[in-house]
């Protein structure tokens, strides 16, 4: 019963580092659209716009 239980920890623990992996990546590229967007926006309207971060 142990051994399941490690065993389903292991499981688990692999699947949620995984799952942490995807929504990191997907934050990332959010960030960027976000980012890229915003410069897209600033340039129709003629504005100078800094992004930095």
């Amino acid at each position: 019963m142990t051994e399941m239980t490690n065993s389903a920890n292991a499981s688990r623990e692999s699947f949620m580092a995984l799952v942490q992996n995807e929504l990191a990546a997907f934050e990332k590229r959010e960030h960027a659209l976000r980012k890229q967007a915003k410069k897209d926006r600033a340039a129709e309207l003629r504005l100078p716009v800094n992004i930095e971060s």
